[in-house]
């Protein structure tokens, strides 16, 4: 411990030695613009137009940002919590307003992604933080406008093929025998525009049943004719990945695959009056293993389970002066095959690539959605009201309202409210799950809350940012639950569960600050605090009630001695809750803790050389029960780009 304390001292004492306040800054303006359009509605707004809070992440900051997965650069939005089992991605978990995981909506360029076996594989994504351009997140209900996951906020993660031939590379390693290596060919010609991407990343872990490797592929491809578009994009991911006691503490040595392929065709075409027709198809596959080797003798098989989800969307809108009429439907089927979730089909079917699995059990459900809403942006007010009618063939008809509106003060300060329902099923996990410590729960129902929403936002080059408070009444809420009395998790719709919080979110483009003592480019701040009351007796909560209560990260960028680029985030996380400790079996509370990343990077002659250090003063934390995250990650890498017109 001495030596992990002076370590820790040393560092600090070096790059604060390196800061020089002496540097001029040039101005970069790489934060939110009001130009930039998000797509908090159904109808596509400029940031500054939106009712709503939207945390918007571009392409400039992700570069410099010390991250290493999509999950690392939410943690930067308002009101985001993130859970992980393992690092750079292998399985994370994101609630965004003290909801569950289950509750949050994840897109990739506007085409939903949610896994309806487990929010678990949420995450499960072909596309890594290399192709993507910018995130936005939606702190809020966005049932009416995106449909019945976005129960709590949604994530859009926006990739873009780019306007040239050329060809970009990325090398990593780092401790813990880490590294990636990504590949990314991109080539325009008359039009179209097109990338590939294809990365790979492997670690030996940090401790015992901690080692991973990950694959990923993922193209889009777009032409580009008249006011017209035609958009595909596809891809694979494979993760293989050590789940040292990821579901349970009592077996630290399971393992897991997932296998995930993803496509989507879009078209686009119109000005005043737009037409949008896409279709999509995801499909992952998952073998979990209780013991990755020499099992118990009572256990004879891994758990085997492929979802297949088809969708087709129609969205269309006509504008006439301040004024934006928008319709369309969605349909939607989600079907899975396994050897535990599911009805029994009393046959046995074989698991593609799987010579040893088999398929015992299957369900499937439809989903039909229509949607209609109506935006006006004048310079008084505006206002974006509609509603979604939502048919599950499993839970029958549920209907989304909701309506937002926003008032401008002074230049650049406006004042917004709004009050959506929103809507979530269960899973098939929720419904099915079956082992001895957990028990599903077929007759479960959809979850359902009424939300209220009041704050301000503030927008111009140099800051942008909001405050607002919430009040969220949950109603059939589910959760993973047991009484003191008993050892088996079981799932059931709580009674009641009411969340209040507020959200406070600041970025400003220091760099427009030029003067010879300013060596500050950018900083960003989010912090958040959520309090939740339930009504559902005395039930000790597996998810729901383990929410965040403090939640604060400041992203600082400056410049350094050498024209070395210096960028760091600062996390505080205060969780409310317990977990019974595995080692003693004693009933535990989460403690607060403190984590610090940070990178540095310098460009040589067209290469971009950079170091990051994760955990940066070595803290031990959980962010879930009994899972021990990694201490101080040390990695360095090179990136170069090269440019064919």
């Amino acid at each position: 411990m001495p030596c992990n304390r002076n370590i820790n001292k040393f560092i600090l004492l070096l790059f604060l030695v390196i800061i020089n306040p002496n540097l001029s800054i040039s101005a970069d303006t790489t934060f939110v613009k009001d130009e930039v359009v998000v797509t908090a509605s159904r109808v596509p707004q400029v940031y500054r137009e939106i009712s709503r809070v939207v945390s918007v992440i571009n392409r400039d900051e992700i570069i410099s940002m010390p991250v290493s997965s999509i999950d690392d650069i939410l943690e930067y939005a308002a009101n985001v919590d993130i859970r992980r089992r393992g690092p750079l991605g292998v399985q994370s978990d994101i609630s965004i307003r003290g909801g569950t995981f289950e509750q949050a909506l994840i897109m990739l360029n506007g085409v939903p992604i949610n896994d309806p076996q487990t929010g678990h594989h949420n995450f499960n994504i072909p596309a890594g933080p290399e192709s993507i351009v910018r995130i936005e997140v939606l702190s809020g209900p966005g049932s009416r406008v995106l449909g019945p996951n976005a129960f709590s906020g949604a994530v859009n993660i926006i990739t873009d093929p780019g306007n040239s031939t050329g060809l970009n590379m990325n090398l990593d390693a780092g401790q813990n025998g880490l590294y990636k290596i990504s590949v990314s060919p991109s080539f325009s010609s008359a039009g179209f525009n097109s990338r590939l991407s294809l990365s790979k990343s492997k670690s030996d872990g940090y401790i015992g049943n901690t080692d991973f490797d990950i694959y990923n592929l993922f193209y889009q491809g777009k032409y580009s004719f008249d006011k017209s578009s035609l958009n595909l994009q596809a891809g694979y991911a494979d993760k293989q990945f050590g789940a040292n006691s990821f579901y349970s503490a009592k077996f630290p040595n399971q393992f897991e695959q997932t296998k995930t392929t993803f496509a989507n065709l879009s078209f686009s075409t119109g000005d005043i009056v737009k037409f949008s027709p896409n279709v999509y198809f995801r499909r992952n596959q998952d073998r979990f293993e209780l013991f990755r080797s020499d099992p118990d003798s009572w256990y004879k098989n891994h758990n085997y389970h492929l979802t297949d989800v088809f969708g087709a969307q129609v969205n269309t809108s006509f504008s006439f002066g301040s004024q934006t009429v928008s319709g369309g439907f969605e349909i939607r089927s989600e079907n899975i095959r396994s050897n535990v979730l599911g009805i029994p089909t009393g046959d046995t079917l074989s698991v593609p690539g799987e010579p040893d699995g088999f398929f015992t059990k299957q369900d499937s459900r439809e989903i039909y959605s229509a949607y209609a809403e109506y935006l006006y942006n004048g310079n008084a007010f505006s206002v974006s009201a509609g509603t979604m009618l939502n048919w599950n063939s499993k839970f029958g008809l549920e209907i989304y309202p909701g309506i937002d509106i926003s008032f401008p003060l002074i230049n650049n300060l406006k004042v917004f409210a709004s009050i959506n329902r929103s809507l979530r099923t269960p899973t098939f996990t929720d419904l099915y799950y079956n082992s001895p410590s957990i028990k599903g729960n077929p007759g479960l129902g959809p979850e359902e809350a009424l939300t209220y929403e009041a704050g301000v936002k503030y927008s111009n080059e140099l800051l942008s940012g909001s405050f607002s408070a919430f009040s969220r009444l949950g109603k059939n809420i589910i959760d993973w639950v047991k009484r003191n009395d008993t050892l088996q998790w079981q799932t059931e719709n709580l009674t009641n569960v009411n969340s209040i919080g507020i959200d406070l979110s600041a970025v400003v483009n220091l760099g427009l600050l030029k003067s010879n003592w300013n060596i500050f480019n950018k900083f960003r701040l989010s912090y958040s605090y959520m309090y939740i009351d339930k009504s559902s007796g005395n039930y000790i909560s597996k998810y729901f009630l383990d929410n965040l209560r403090h939640n604060l990260v400041i992203g600082i960028t400056h410049n350094s001695v050498y024209d070395i680029l210096i960028s760091w985030k600062l996390l505080y996380k205060s969780r409310n809750g317990t977990f019974i400790r595995y080692s003693d079996n004693i009933e535990v509370k989460f403690n607060p803790y403190w984590l610090s990343d940070m990178k540095l990077s310098k460009r040589f002659s067209g290469f971009d050389v950079y170091l990051n250090i994760s955990n940066l003063f070595d803290a031990e934390y959980f962010d879930l029960a009994n899972i021990f995250m990694p201490g101080r990650w040390v990695s360095a890498g090179v990136s170069y780009g090269l440019n064919f017109d």
